[in-house]
């Protein structure tokens, strides 16, 4: 079936035999699609800070991480020796 034949069906979904018409973007240059993917990520991230599941990236916090890190890799290097 081509272009010429397609019920107006198939391009009012956007897609038409593996080919997909280019979706509207708002002033962001963001789709639908996209607007609701964030928004679904951050509706999880305000729920997760809600119930305290969060760390500060603080100073403190980075040099811990970094301190752990270095440690384990320190472990791994030596136990290969």
């Amino acid at each position: 079936m081509d272009t010429t034949t397609q019920s107006s069906d198939a391009f009012y979904k956007g897609k038409t035999d593996g080919i997909f018409l280019p979706e509207e973007r708002d002033e962001l240059g963001l789709t639908t699609q996209m607007r609701e993917d964030i928004d679904r990520r951050l509706a999880i991230a305000e729920e997760q800070i809600r119930n305290g599941q969060y760390r500060t990236l603080d100073d403190e916090f980075m040099k811990e991480f970094s301190d752990k890190a270095y440690a384990r890799s320190k472990k791994l290097l030596d136990s290969k020796r």
